[in-house]
């Protein structure tokens, strides 16, 4: 599991429309886009437990296909499967109206990695090129 300061740098490297070097000193070419062509929850809103990776806060199954376009002559890895997203229930103040909102509070990458599959990849695979 990564650290919230590793996982923040390597978001930043994936989203900062620029090329980036790995730990090799290889060139990766950056994102320019991700696409969901699927994202649709499983199921309920469930109560994490208190052994819990993300405790005592809520989270949900989500079916995913995500598209990461790196740009012309680039491979779009693609990831499949699902991930499972925790979120804190909150309220917020919309137009003079109080609502229950859901702030993310993590994920746990459920994807996986089909190898047999030419450009099919698990999340954690591809934000492991911008480590």
């Amino acid at each position: 599991m990564l650290d919230a300061a590793e996982d923040q740098r390597i978001h930043e490297r994936m989203f900062s429309g620029g090329d980036v070097t790995d730990p090799e000193c290889l060139l990766v070419p950056g994102i320019e886009s991700l696409t969901f062509r699927a994202f649709a929850r499983q199921g309920a809103w469930v109560a994490s437990p208190t052994a819990d990776l993300i405790p005592e806060t809520m989270y949900g199954l989500f079916d995913v296909l995500i598209l990461a376009d790196r740009g012309i002559g680039h491979t779009i890895p693609k990831a499949q499967g699902q991930l499972k997203v925790y979120v804190a229930l909150t309220d917020s103040v919309v137009a003079g109206e109080t609502r229950t909102c859901c702030r993310m509070r993590g994920l746990v990458d459920l994807t996986e990695d089909h190898k047999e599959t030419e450009g099919m990849s698990s999340w954690g695979l591809i934000k492991g090129l911008f480590r």
